[in-house]
């Protein structure tokens, strides 16, 4: 989570822990019995109360301790998978930006389901923190001219994940071995010959 959602989600876990300590309060004071050093099995106003009172705890207990391990299954799950998600592959290699710029930047990503559902992008905005956040995962399709028109649009490209395609591009267009990075364009532009110079 990030921004407003994470502390919203500190305030709704505070709230529920005091609403705990309340609602322990409550059900403390509604006991037949409120000398606590008087309590025993006698305390309770009927037997049906007690029984109600032993299964209702068993209950909450069972409850608790499977939520608790919920939680924590989930927890681990999810840290299994982060080393596998877009915000860990673009947090590893440009860090956490915290000064607001607006430099364009071209993200390439093998994954084509979270490029067309715009969440690359969105991490990408969050993380390089700039308003101009683009990214791509077909480019098999450009001609050479084109690649390097894509390229010469941005200020930077950064490449989170193996891209078989951008690489083999970038080798054959560019004469540059391109691995998972953060590139400027002007270096990647570096010596380029065009196709009129090149002729």
């Amino acid at each position: 989570m990030a921004g407003f959602d994470r502390y919203a989600g500190s305030i709704v876990i505070f709230g529920l822990g005091s609403y705990s300590f309340f609602a322990v309060d409550a059900i403390d004071s509604a006991f037949y019995e409120q000398r606590f050093h008087l309590r025993n099995y006698q305390s309770f106003k009927s037997i049906r109360t007690k029984y109600l009172y032993q299964y209702s705890s068993i209950a909450m207990m069972f409850a608790s301790t499977l939520i608790i391990l919920s939680e924590n299954n989930g927890m681990q799950y999810n840290l299994r998978q982060y080393q596998s998600s877009v915000p860990y592959k673009i947090e590893h290699i440009v860090g956490n930006q915290m000064t607001l710029n607006h430099q364009n930047y071209l993200i390439i990503s093998a994954d084509k389901t979270q490029v067309d559902n715009y969440f690359t992008q969105y991490v990408g905005k969050y993380y390089l923190y700039s308003d101009h956040v683009d990214a791509r995962e077909d480019i098999s399709q450009l001609s050479r001219t084109q690649f390097i028109d894509l390229i010469g649009k941005y200020d930077a490209v950064v490449v989170i994940d193996k891209h078989y395609t951008f690489r083999v591009m970038g080798h054959q267009y560019l004469n540059k071995n391109l691995k998972q990075g953060i590139y400027s364009s002007k270096y990647l532009l570096n010596n380029v010959v065009s196709e009129h110079e090149a002729k």
